[in-house]
């Protein structure tokens, strides 16, 4: 299993979980190098094996009276706990081949005799960096890359690049950012998809400000999770397929409208009282731009929808920064710009992406006057 997976699911069992997480996520963008595999664990975990080697008295007795942890380094008391914590979340991960052997075997530049054997090692050998870096492609973690052929190597990124460029039109610079950016939403879903029903948000509120570009990353993002089979249990398969049908509802206009319970009351409403996060489908751009543009509402009371939407969406992002990825700012400043009628003929930017949102929000209007009329037949 994916070291983020494990640190995710099991974050409620695992000691000083910020500390480990931190690590892990340190040693990601270097798990293909041992030497600086081993400069970071020197460095920042084995400050106990540091303690050893300075504390040491002549009676064999220790003592801390001058010893200083270095800034961001484990406090010693709590290294080996910490490095232990580490080697559980990584054991499953072969891209952490390094950093697993040195856990194990207690391997520090400060005193052999700290070392302990705490588990059976991983084979190293002339083909240790070529196996790190096998895995790390199975798992789609090869990204960000600077090379647009080096991901169309892959057969399915290619069929769907082949199947769009013709229609899209755009050169290699677009594309490459367009898989850049799924590959990096792919892996942040992924740690939460074992709740598909919220991950679904982290992938159909996308907002780059660009609509060709959002529906490019949505499919490319769907594409990966259709082919991803790599080491999956048969519960997390299971889940991906529940995810990708969750996806698969990006454009539907059922998605991207207000709900009716609020619709049925859209006068009466207590502003102050509506849970803005549920409203908008856990901030969804376009649902915010219909809540803020509803016939219903005045000027003063559409300010008043886009700043206590924009404080829940603040204070929502700063607790779960994980969750709510996308910055929302430029759509906030647009659609205040857009909201304010000595503004909107002065502000080019507003008019523009705002004028491609109505024409969105049209669309998947009369999509909605459809599939009534087809109901009710």
């Amino acid at each position: 299993m994916r070291a983020k997976e494990y640190l995710e699911m099991n974050k409620k069992k695992i000691q000083y979980c910020e500390l480990v997480k931190k690590a892990v996520n340190d040693l990601y963008p270097i798990r293909n190098s041992k030497r600086e595999t081993e400069a970071y664990f020197n460095r920042y975990l084995f400050a106990d094996a540091r303690f050893c080697k300075q504390a040491l008295n002549d009676d064999g007795s220790l003592s801390s009276t001058d010893f200083k942890e270095r800034e961001g380094e484990i406090k010693w008391p709590i290294a080996y706990i910490v490095r232990m914590q580490i080697l559980n979340v990584i054991a499953g991960d072969d891209s952490f081949t390094f950093a697993y052997n040195i856990i194990g075997s207690g391997a520090n530049s400060y005193e052999d005799f700290h070392r302990i054997m705490a588990c059976k090692l991983k084979e190293e050998s002339l083909n240790t960096v070529n196996h790190i870096e096998q895995v790390c492609k199975e798992y789609k973690e090869d990204y960000p890359k600077t090379n647009l052929a080096d991901y169309l190597l892959d057969d399915a990124n290619r069929e769907f690049y082949n199947n769009r460029k013709n229609n899209l039109l755009k050169d290699e610079e677009w594309w490459l950012l367009a898989f850049n950016k799924a590959y990096e939403i792919f892996d942040k879903v992924r740690v939460k998809a074992y709740n598909p029903f919220k991950a679904q948000y982290m992938v159909k509120n996308i907002f780059f400000n660009d609509k060709v570009l959002e529906s490019t990353i949505i499919g490319i993002v769907k594409n990966l999770i259709d082919n991803y089979t790599y080491e999956l249990t048969e519960v997390q398969n299971k889940k991906l397929k529940m995810l990708y049908d969750k996806v698969d509802e990006y454009g539907d206009a059922r998605f991207t409208k207000i709900d009716d319970t609020y619709l049925e009351n859209m006068k009466e409403l207590d502003l102050q009282k509506v849970n803005w996060m549920k409203a908008t489908r856990l901030f969804n751009y376009e649902n915010i731009y219909l809540w803020a543009t509803h016939e219903a509402f005045n000027l003063e009371q559409r300010m008043n929808i886009i700043e206590l939407i924009e404080k829940r969406y603040i204070n929502e992002k700063k607790t779960h920064p994980d969750i709510f990825i996308y910055d929302l700012d430029q759509f906030f400043r647009s659609l205040r710009k857009a909201m304010s009628v000595n503004n909107v003929a002065e502000s080019d930017e507003a008019n523009s992406y705002i004028g491609s949102l109505n024409a969105s929000i049209n669309e998947k209007t009369e999509e909605i006057k459809q599939l009534k009329t087809n109901t009710n037949r």
